[in-house]
């Protein structure tokens, strides 16, 4: 640990990892059961989907205060990379950012950014050890007028203030870097704005096709 921040370990070397974006697709996602044996990163709200999800991953202060109680219940792990919260027995802190905001950095001690919880959810899955990273719930756009695929955030987005434009920015160098790297990434949302990865369905990635 370095100031009192965690160094992500290798818990998952060579290993695929599913991450859990916060997209409204995920309520379509029929084969959903079917990863609950695999290696699951959960942004944000997703911990709440089971005690199947072994992460729980998120970089808003604001979320932390929303769903701090909540969190108490969660047995996996609970890692974050907020500026303003103090390092906790349950809580571990990875810094921002370091000198690579965007892409996936090599310091196991920073994860980037990359403008979003999802995106930067993708380092922290190279972290750990991912040679393939799948990608649910990352649609990047508004799906039937909603957001997420659940309804708790305290602060909405404004019809006239989406961000995705701003998120999806950093997928470019994303993609790049992982290129770099050797490790493959599929997006499972169908209709995904993010267009640098491969669209598969996620019955498609468990039958070994892709």
């Amino acid at each position: 640990m370095t100031n009192g921040r965690w160094k992500a370990p290798r818990i998952w070397p060579d290993s695929t990892v599913y991450i859990i974006g916060g997209g409204e697709s995920l309520n379509k996602e029929k084969d959903l059961p079917l990863i609950h044996d695999k290696r699951v990163i959960g942004c944000n709200d997703a911990f709440l989907l089971g005690d199947w999800v072994d992460v729980c991953w998120f970089g808003d202060n604001r979320w932390w205060e929303w769903n701090r109680e909540k969190l108490r219940d969660f047995g996996g792990l609970k890692v974050c990379c907020c500026s303003g919260l103090k390092n906790r027995i349950d809580l571990k802190l990875l810094s921002r950012n370091g000198n690579k905001s965007e892409g996936i950095g090599e310091n196991p001690y920073y994860v980037s950014w990359n403008r979003s919880t999802g995106a930067s959810a993708i380092n922290l899955a190279y972290h750990f050890g991912a040679k393939k990273i799948v990608l649910l719930g990352f649609d990047m756009k508004r799906v039937e007028g909603k957001d997420n695929w659940h309804d708790n955030h305290k602060i909405k987005h404004t019809k006239t203030t989406p961000p995705y434009n701003r998120y999806l920015q950093a997928f470019i160098a994303i993609s790049k870097d992982a290129k770099t790297l050797g490790v493959e990434i599929i997006n499972c949302s169908m209709d995904s704005a993010i267009t640098q990865f491969d669209k598969v369905s996620l019955e498609e990635v468990l039958s070994g096709k892709r």
